[in-house]
């Protein structure tokens, strides 16, 4: 019983690494103002593959800003995820979104999406996605929003994936 516990112990360790090898990239953030007027800015920012890096950065005042990055790198390809927002204490808020990964066999997958909020009173724009190398998992985007009565919400979103590129020789062609 322990000899086949211990096997058994040992071919999943043996395929974690196999089940794991994908480099995944995802951000978002979220800015704008409450109804009481305080400006408010979050961003997230998350990588897994065997370099990379993540970062968020966000600053309140008169101009609000947020930023979060992620990039992963690994033997399956490379995935990138930007997140962007800026708004005013009175006026617009916007947020961008993009997401990009590049496989190691050539598959292209992408996404983007925007929000922009304005609103008198209060506003609010969020956005984010996720990439990744994994042939089963496309770059993903999202985009919402929110405004006061008197105000307009404008989001969308786009997602493409390239397939695999197969190299061949070309045919070479000799006349004399």
């Amino acid at each position: 019983m322990k000899r086949t516990l211990m096997t058994l112990v040992g071919m999943t360790l043996l395929g974690l690494p196999a089940a794991a090898r994908a480099s995944d990239a995802e951000s978002s953030v979220r800015i704008g103002s409450d109804q009481r007027g305080t400006a408010t800015a979050d961003a997230a920012a998350r990588y897994d593959g065997e370099i990379g890096f993540a970062r968020t950065q966000t600053r309140s005042g008169n101009i609000t800003l947020a930023r979060g990055v992620a990039v992963g790198f690994d033997q399956e390809g490379l995935s990138l995820s930007l997140s962007n927002g800026v708004a005013t204490r009175s006026g617009l808020a916007v947020a961008t979104n993009f997401n990009l990964s590049i496989g190691s066999d050539g598959r292209v997958s992408g996404s983007s999406g925007n929000v922009v909020s304005a609103g008198t009173a209060y506003r609010a724009a969020e956005t984010g996605g996720s990439t990744s190398t994994r042939r089963a998992a496309p770059a993903i985007s999202f985009a919402a929003g929110r405004s006061d009565p008197a105000g307009q919400v404008r989001a969308d979103t786009r997602a493409w994936t390239r397939p695999s590129i197969r190299y061949s020789a070309p045919l070479r062609i000799y006349r004399r």
